[in-house]
């Protein structure tokens, strides 16, 4: 019988365990070998911060997953076929290593964590497809006599999308 997930022990061995699967996997291997250029010594204990923290409320994790994977979206395309071979050998590792409550939550918090990454990714997706498609009109507004806008916007000829609003404060 499998034991359940109840200390940081059990997360090493977990963060261990997939990522030695990531590291060679076909469709998520070159991002984290090649693109990203990880170094494993650093990025598996910000992992096991990061897992604890997601199962245990520990608190010891403090990055920021949403604005590390847009941005390595950026360096290359991240699409829905990362994120389900992503979620597939999570999902196998645990059941491979891990039984009981804390094994079916991180489970389960792995699947919603991932969800969030790939909608934030399209959303950053689609508000730069807009922009860039978009024909730009950017009207600046003055107050007070001052030579530099009170607000700027900048809005696709388009209605009903505004992209950027630049407010300087009034004095």
């Amino acid at each position: 019988m499998k034991s359940d997930i109840v200390s940081r022990k059990e997360i090493i061995i977990l963060v261990d365990s997939f990522y030695t699967k990531i590291k060679v996997d076909f469709t998520l291997g070159f991002i984290f070998n090649e693109v990203a250029n990880v170094n494993w010594d650093k990025h598996l204990p910000i992992m096991y911060d990061f897992w604890e923290n997601t199962l245990f409320y520990i608190g010891s994790y403090t990055g920021n997953p949403v604005k590390l994977h847009t941005h390595l979206h950026h360096l290359t395309p991240l699409n829905n076929t990362h994120f389900e071979q992503w979620n597939k050998l999570f999902l196998e590792t645990v059941d491979e290593n891990f039984e009981g409550p804390n094994a079916k939550l991180i489970k389960q918090r792995a699947i919603s964590i991932s969800m969030v990454l790939a909608q934030k990714i399209a959303q950053t997706k689609k508000s730069e497809q807009v922009l860039k498609n978009s024909k730009l009109k950017k009207r600046s507004y003055f107050f007070g006599g001052s030579s530099t806008p009170s607000i700027t916007c900048i809005m696709p000829l388009e209605a009903g999308i505004l992209a950027i609003i630049l407010a300087v404060p009034l004095t």
